[in-house]
């Protein structure tokens, strides 16, 4: 497992070796590859940012060590970008199963064989929202859950801070649960485009798909894109090695691409990038609101 945090106990009793991803030093990425070798356990679970960044640890040391190096990876508790998805199925030769959850309401919904996300709706019930009211399936907004089986503390209609989309088809595996059919996390993530909209964060770890699926496995670790103000941007890219121009020049086409051919973008090497507190990663970030600008009034 690779986590923010551990409970020694709790991990002995579910037989896991944890490996905290509060500071994801190459040190601990090479033992965390070693461990993944040597003993070749059935499961991995970890953060999609962490998972992704050991997977090109792994494709760049290890390249030649028999695949899968994991039969499975569960994702959760970041949003997943279609590139780690990749990178972890790529260089770790695995399955990967999402599930999604929060801590108010525990796990939400889970990716079946044909990655629908599925909510468990025997112990959430599961609305979109927009402007306070439910809107039908398809359409895009709030996600709000009430718990079903808390009977601790039961919460009615809680927003999470989620955004998403409901299918209004079944899913062609048969389950009859619903399917969360879209999902954007931390809503409130928006950005200042340089033509003064709003653009969510999101599409810049989206943008990394394209940008990524051709650098050199081990090329770079992590990106994070950081705005100074509402024309200007800093790319932190952490790397061992110089960058070269055609990385430097493909980073600034992400953020142009996402937030206007305007932009000033300034690329620079460094050799880690802090994480959260909670040992999570963002790929985006505001210098000078480290959660992002905030809606007004909770409304896009």
């Amino acid at each position: 497992m690779m986590w923010g945090n551990s409970h020694p106990a709790l991990d002995w009793i579910r037989n896991c070796k944890v490996y905290l991803t509060t500071e994801l030093t190459q040190a601990r990425l090479e033992e965390a590859a070693h461990y993944l070798i040597q003993e070749r356990p059935t499961l991995f679970v970890g953060l999609p940012s962490a998972a992704a960044r050991l997977a090109r640890f792994v494709g760049a040391a290890y390249p030649d060590v028999p695949r899968p190096v994991v039969p499975f990876v569960k994702l959760g508790g970041e949003q997943i970008y279609p590139f780690e998805r990749d990178e972890v199925e790529r260089h770790l030769g695995a399955k990967v199963v999402e599930f999604y959850g929060s801590t108010a309401m525990g796990a939400i919904a889970a990716q079946c064989p044909e990655r629908s996300r599925h909510v468990f709706a025997e112990h959430v019930h599961l609305e979109i929202h927009r402007d306070g009211n439910p809107v039908p399936p398809g359409e895009f907004g709030d996600i709000v859950v009430t718990s079903l089986d808390n009977r601790a503390m039961p919460l009615v209609r809680c927003r999470i801070g989620d955004r998403g989309r409901m299918s209004p088809d079944p899913c062609r595996c048969g389950r009859p649960h619903p399917v969360l059919a879209e999902l954007v996390g931390r809503a409130a993530e928006l950005f200042l485009a340089a033509d003064g909209s709003l653009v969510h964060g999101s599409v810049l770890g989206q943008g990394l798909q394209s940008f990524l699926s051709t650098a050199q496995p081990g090329a770079i670790g992590q990106v994070l894109f950081q705005q100074m103000d509402d024309k200007s941007w800093k790319v932190l890219v952490e790397s061992q090695n110089r960058l070269d121009g055609g990385l430097s020049a493909g980073l600034c086409e992400v953020v142009r691409t996402a937030l206007g051919r305007e932009c000033r973008v300034e690329v620079e090497r460094v050799a880690v990038i802090p994480r959260e507190a909670s040992g999570k990663f963002r790929y985006y970030r505001s210098a000078t609101n480290p959660v992002g600008r905030r809606l007004q009034g909770g409304k896009l």
